[in-house]
């Protein structure tokens, strides 16, 4: 079996966040197979697989990614079922073709050809999660915890995620930029719309603040002129919510949801001291007593920000020989399960597909791409684990 023909496999099994769908059994038979050792690390709903062949010797290579896939949305704006694999014109398609069944479909088929390759040295092995989409809590970051637990250090970490942004081979995530989400509240009373003297208008307060917390970030002009492969960080108001509904209410509550994206020097501490005590001398220079208060949610912290290591030096290689492209080393994009591999290996880079059509309808995959990504894959592994080693 190739890598496109496990693909459509995989894109046949329904494996929603939290729910694995059958497809750690199946990765796991094959893998059993091939003469890995398979264990299952299951927590609450989630369901986890950490499988390893030469477990024990250095170097030690770790390939990583997850099953699950966010829900198809609206199935009209699909061309076809969303879990039944359809190719068309050299691009397979369904939900996780490249977020990221097609990158667990090439890492499961490097790491078969791997196990049969003479004179390897070193581990190879493989952590899949069924929890990336979702929370993140019982999927890769407790397996890490619960492998760190046993004394268990990995050399180099290769996460499949989607990297490419318009051409396959033209990205490799070597970090990412850490997390934060809070939840601005802000009390008043509510009241007549007729009569806003008897009234304190939440909405309003809340508007005022926000603009004027985006102005000091702008000011601030965090991450301008920062080398290295990072973006300049960001602020964004993701959400503004209040009021009855009707017109001639003044809502007594409002709240405002907000997102950091960071690097070092930031981090989450730091972000939430300043803006804790920006927001405390905005109120306080009002005339009024107001009520307001910031839920922190759990973030994540950056990871990565070097030139890379070894691992991204090879893995670049290999992807310009097979694509003609030189990728860039980037910083950029959401959060991914790096953050918590980091914790495990020593080097964390991530490749894989184009990632211009996840989470949308009609995700696909060329597949000519999956079948190359295999390739670099186990030619990544091939010298990552060979006599000379890297």
């Amino acid at each position: 079996m190739n890598a496109t023909e496990l693909l459509k496999r995989l894109i046949a099994m329904p494996s929603i966040t939290p729910d694995a769908a059958g497809a750690l059994d199946f990765i796991g038979g094959m893998l059993s197979a091939a003469g890995f050792v398979v264990e299952r690390m299951p927590r609450g709903e989630v369901d986890n697989l950490w499988a390893t062949v030469g477990f024990g010797e250095s170097p030690s290579l770790v390939f990583a990614g997850h099953v699950d896939v966010v829900p198809p949305g609206d199935l009209d704006a699909w061309r076809g079922d969303p879990f039944r694999a359809a190719e068309r014109d050299g691009f397979i398609y369904g939900r996780g073709a490249c977020d990221m069944k097609g990158g667990v479909a090439a890492m499961v088929c490097a790491l078969l050809r791997e196990a049969r390759r003479p004179r390897r040295r070193g581990c190879a092995a493989l952590l899949l999660t069924s929890d990336e989409e979702g929370p993140a809590i019982h999927g890769t970051r407790h397996a890490v915890e619960v492998l760190r637990g046993r004394g268990v250090a990995g050399d180099f970490c290769l996460l499949g995620e989607p990297t490419c942004a318009a051409e396959f081979g033209d990205a490799i995530k070597i970090g990412r930029r850490g997390s934060l989400c809070g939840i601005l509240r802000v009390g008043g009373k509510q009241g007549h719309s007729a009569y806003p003297h008897l009234a304190d208008n939440a909405a309003r307060k809340l508007l005022l603040a926000t603009a004027a917390l985006l102005r000091a970030w702008d000011a601030k002009g965090e991450g301008a002129g920062r080398s290295g492969i990072f973006p300049a960080d960001g602020l964004e108001v993701v959400g503004l919510e209040s009021g009855t509904g009707v017109f001639n209410v003044i809502p007594g509550s409002a709240l405002a949801r907000l997102n950091f994206r960071f690097a070092p020097p930031e981090s989450g501490e730091s972000l939430r001291r300043w803006t804790d005590d920006f927001l405390k001398d905005f109120f306080a220079a009002g005339k009024a007593m107001t009520d307001w208060r910031v839920e922190w949610l759990p973030g994540s912290e950056p990871y990565g920000g070097g030139a890379g290591g070894a691992l991204a030096g090879v893995l670049r290689e290999e992807v310009s020989r097979a694509t003609g492209r030189v990728p860039e080393l980037s910083g950029g994009g959401g959060a991914s399960d790096g953050r918590f591999l980091r914790g495990l290996c020593r080097e964390v880079a991530e490749f894989g597909l184009v990632g211009r059509t996840m989470h949308q309808a009609d995700e696909c995959a060329r597949a000519a791409d999956v079948l190359t990504l295999a390739e670099i894959y186990e030619k990544t592994a091939a010298r990552m684990l060979g006599e000379g080693g890297a």
